[in-house]
């Protein structure tokens, strides 16, 4: 059975089984096996389509698998939709369409979308979750999918959530981006969180929790993620025929406020800068997700590889990337829960090539995975 075939057999009982058939076809995947390796690629196409969700007889978007039933900018919308966009692209357009659609009035975009009893889509707006830069994933879901019109659709949302952002999450006017809560970047159980909240106060994604001495924390990670999506705004405004020099000034004061906050030069590493002015010198995948937005030239990322990425006292496991560093004593193998305060975590392997190929190091990644 050819492999458009065995598709449209897997989905046949789908109500939108015509629009996923035609989404497969236009993408052009070939794979052909027999026996286990076939049985194998059954499998993965059906838990992949067991993602692909629709809200009431809305197009179907890209959900979380697992405990997460809905989808999250980071990683469903983003990296997630990025590497669909190769199998699926008319779902990973619509996932990126579903989230920006719902820009709240002040200019803020969900962290998630999840189903509602009616089968309508609802939005959540109680912390930002990033790592993986969105403005850069949707450009990329753009070019995959053949949709330019994506990136004028998102455009003006991400926009407001960058204006966002600047009002609400740089309290010390740093210049940087800061953390209120846990879930703010994702890094669940992670020590580098410890004695924080996982929410923001009140489940509000502007406050952060008053009685805390150490909140709140410019992180590097966000603020390398907003240096990265000024770069890619600035990419969009330029083919919407806009005048890009705003978007570029932004992206160069991001990065500056990330070096002179969060840099510290004697172990070469991106640490938080907590609200009494001190590094929280926990190394974390943090360092994996500065690079792979863009951040260093090829010098920086070499010598980065040499003293943390591809050293096995850090983060080079036998299963490459660990999300803390190996000779931390806080280090917690355990993954009975979605943890990140230790053990290999998928997502981190999905955000690596984003570092490693802008800098042409593809032999290093590809012996690392």
């Amino acid at each position: 059975m050819g492999t458009n075939e065995k598709f449209a057999d897997l989905v046949a009982n789908r109500p939108d089984s015509e629009v996923l058939v035609a989404d497969w076809g236009r993408a052009d995947v070939v794979f052909s096996a027999e026996g286990p390796l076939g049985e194998a690629y059954a499998a993965a196409v059906t838990q992949l389509l067991d993602a692909v969700v629709q809200h009431g007889t809305q197009p179907a978007i890209l959900h979380e698998a697992g405990a997460y039933p809905g989808c999250w900018v980071e990683s469903t919308a983003s990296i997630g939709a990025e590497t669909l966009a190769r199998f699926l692209p008319g779902v990973a357009a619509e996932t990126v369409r579903r989230i920006v659609r719902h820009l709240r009035d002040d200019g803020m975009l969900p962290y998630k979308v999840t189903a509602g009893p009616g089968g309508e889509t609802v939005p959540s707006y109680r912390q930002i979750q990033m790592v993986t830069p969105f403005a850069r994933s949707v450009g990329t879901i753009a070019d995959l999918s053949g949709e330019p019109s994506l990136v004028a659709d998102a455009y003006p949302a991400l926009a407001a959530h960058d204006r966002w952002l600047a009002e609400h999450r740089d309290t010390r006017g740093s210049g940087g981006v800061e953390a209120f809560a846990t879930y703010d970047t994702g890094h669940d159980r992670s020590p580098r969180f410890w004695h924080v909240p996982d929410v923001p106060h009140l489940d509000d994604p502007s406050q952060f929790d008053p009685d805390n001495p150490r909140l709140p924390f410019i992180a590097p990670d966000l603020t390398a993620n907003v240096a990265s999506q000024r770069r890619e705004l600035a990419a969009m405004a330029r083919r919407l025929g806009e005048d890009q020099s705003p978007w570029l000034a932004a992206a160069e004061a991001s990065t500056a406020a990330l070096f002179e906050q969060c840099w510290d030069s004697t172990d070469q590493f991106f640490y938080d800068r907590d609200a009494t002015g001190e590094l929280v010198k926990v190394q974390s995948d943090v360092l994996l997700r500065v690079l792979s937005c863009g951040i260093g030239d090829d010098a920086f990322f070499d010598e980065a590889l040499r003293r943390y990425l591809l050293n096995t006292r850090k983060f080079f496991a036998h299963f490459p990337f660990t999300c803390l560093a190996l000779d931390d004593p806080r280090f917690d193998p355990r993954i009975e829960h979605n943890s990140w305060a230790g053990p290999t975590n998928a997502l981190a392997v999905l955000r690596a090539p984003a570092a490693f190929e802008t800098h042409g190091r593809f032999v290093e990644l590809a012996w690392a995975m």
